[in-house]
């Protein structure tokens, strides 16, 4: 659906490391959102704008560190959002893990008034925390983070339980520890884990409220 006329639009912005509960905790915001405004918030995954790595020979795919903020297209990512917050539509992204590209959607996603970014970085950024109009932090604990990535990895991505154990060892725990983790300290907000909040949900409706007077 596309907005016309005088229209403020409203950035959430979801941070915290992989399989943090980021995910179920959009889902919920959004479907929530939607109920109480009567729009579908428009939602954006940073894994979207990993960089195209398909030219890579196999020995140096399997080297690449997906946790690392220079994996990810920035550029790209930032201008997106910047056009969202303009109220102008993008193509947005997926990302084939397969083929280890980003696929731009077929058709333009225009914004809605609240418009919903979650990633493993992307406060790492400062023109995102910039843009942004309330950020949030997942802190939800590194060992069950691990188990629920194991098992999404393998049954949705076709990872065998080695490859993720050393991934994980390897790339997500040392950059958890120098990228993730410290964007905590910039975030509005931080939550335990992932899931339900309605403290957070009634903290964004009040926040959208005023801004739409």
């Amino acid at each position: 659906m596309q907005y016309t006329g005088e229209m403020t639009f409203w950035l959430l912005t979801i941070a915290g490391v992989s399989a943090s509960g980021k995910t179920t905790l959009k889902e919920y915001l959004a479907h929530e959102l939607h109920q109480h405004f009567g729009f579908q918030p428009t939602c954006l995954a940073m894994d979207g704008y990993y960089c195209d790595f398909s030219a890579l020979p196999p020995s140096e795919l399997k080297e690449v560190n997906y946790d690392h903020p220079d994996s990810f297209d920035s550029i790209s990512l930032v201008n997106d959002v910047r056009r969202l917050k303009s109220g102008e539509p993008i193509y947005s992204r997926d990302y084939n893990y397969v083929q280890h590209k980003p696929v731009e959607a077929a058709t333009q996603t225009y914004p809605a008034p609240i418009i919903i970014l979650e990633g493993i970085l992307p406060l790492h950024f400062s023109e995102i925390l910039t843009l942004s109009d309330l950020t949030v932090y997942l802190d939800t604990p590194i060992d069950r983070c691990f188990e629920r990535r194991l098992c999404r990895d393998v049954q949705e991505r076709g990872r065998s339980m080695a490859s993720v154990k050393r991934q994980f060892e390897t790339h997500v725990l040392p950059m958890y520890s120098d990228y993730v983790q410290p964007q905590k300290q910039v975030a509005d907000q931080v939550l335990a884990d992932g899931g339900q909040c309605p403290v957070l949900l009634e903290n964004i409706i009040q926040r959208v409220e005023q801004c739409r007077g």
